[in-house]
C-alpha cells in the first residue's frame, strides 16, 4: 500500500469514526494490508475506541512479522468481553502495553494489570473548561504535536 493510498484510507477511516461509524471504521482497519510491513522494532496501534480484544489479532500478526513491542493505545477501551485475552496476549508476549484513557470506567481488576497504563485526562479536561471559560480559542489545546514530543523525549532519556 503506497503512501497516497494509506492517506486517503486512513482519512476515510477518521471520516467514519468523526461520523461514529466505529464498526465499519474497525472494518476498514481490518482490510488493511499489513504485508508490506518490514521487520521493526516498537508498534503503536491506536484506536479511539476499542471494544473487545480486535486489536491482538493485529498485534499477533505484526509480532509474527518480528515487532519487538507491540503498544495497544486506546482514547476508550471499554473491555466489553472482559480481560482474559488481554492477559493470555501480555503472558504471550504478544502484547507489551495497553493505554486507555480515564474518561471511561475502570475497575481495580483493570488497573491492577501489569501491562495496563492508566492515561489520566483530567488535567486537559480542566484545561478546556478553563479555556472555554475565558473566551480563548482552544486551537493550541488540540493540538498535542509539542507535548507528545516533550513526553517522548523524556520516556526515551529515562529507559536510555
Amino acid at each position: 500500500m503506497g503512501k497516497y493510498n494509506s492517506a486517503v484510507r486512513c482519512a476515510q477511516i477518521r471520516e467514519l469514526i468523526e461520523e461514529n461509524q466505529y464498526l465499519e471504521a474497525m472494518e476498514e482497519i481490518e482490510e488493511m494490508n499489513f504485508e508490506k510491513i518490514p521487520s521493526i522494532a516498537d508498534i503503536y496501534l491506536f484506536a479511539d475506541i476499542f471494544l473487545k480484544a480486535e486489536k491482538l489479532d493485529v498485534a499477533k500478526e505484526l509480532k509474527r512479522r518480528k515487532a519487538r513491542k507491540v503498544f495497544i493505545c486506546a482514547t476508550f477501551g471499554l473491555f466489553t468481553n472482559g480481560l482474559e485475552r488481554f492477559d493470555k496476549a501480555y503472558e504471550d508476549g504478544i502484547i507489551y502495553r495497553v493505554l486507555t484513557t480515564n474518561l471511561t470506567c475502570q475497575d481495580e481488576d483493570l488497573l491492577s494489570k501489569p501491562y495496563y497504563i492508566n492515561c489520566d485526562m483530567s488535567k486537559y479536561i480542566a484545561y478546556i473548561i478553563d479555556t472555554l471559560n475565558h473566551d480563548v480559542s482552544i486551537s493550541d489545546l488540540l493540538d498535542p504535536y509539542e507535548r507528545i514530543k516533550r513526553t517522548l523525549d523524556k520516556y526515551r532519556k529515562a529507559n536510555s
